[in-house]
């Protein structure tokens, strides 16, 4: 699996920065809102599910940086975009796959 993570521009203007996902589709939530902030394509986890995939890079992104990263810890509003195709936004508890028509 790859995975990138991406967090708000800078500076942070977007009305839901930091807000779980209902907040943030209610105020104008768009993705391009974001930049990528890490990619790494030799990520190996092993893991059962996508929820525990998740959780894993949750933790690195908070307790274990990579070594070069450089950005903010992983908080909610940001985005893990996995093998280029599922965009997760992280909620304020848990997860939500994000639909295509709200990529652009």
């Amino acid at each position: 699996m790859t995975h990138r993570i991406c967090i708000m521009k800078l500076p942070i203007s977007s009305k839901y920065a930091f807000m779980d996902y209902n907040f943030a589709k209610d105020h104008g939530f768009s993705t391009r809102d974001y930049v990528v902030v890490y990619y790494d394509n030799a990520f190996e986890l092993e893991v059962d599910s996508i929820d525990e995939y998740l959780d894993k890079v949750f933790y690195m992104f908070n307790q274990e940086y990579p070594n070069l990263y450089r950005a903010s810890s992983l908080s909610v509003s940001d985005i893990v975009l996995i093998d280029n195709t599922e965009w997760w936004y992280c909620d304020s508890f848990g997860w939500k796959l994000l639909k295509e028509e709200e990529i652009g």
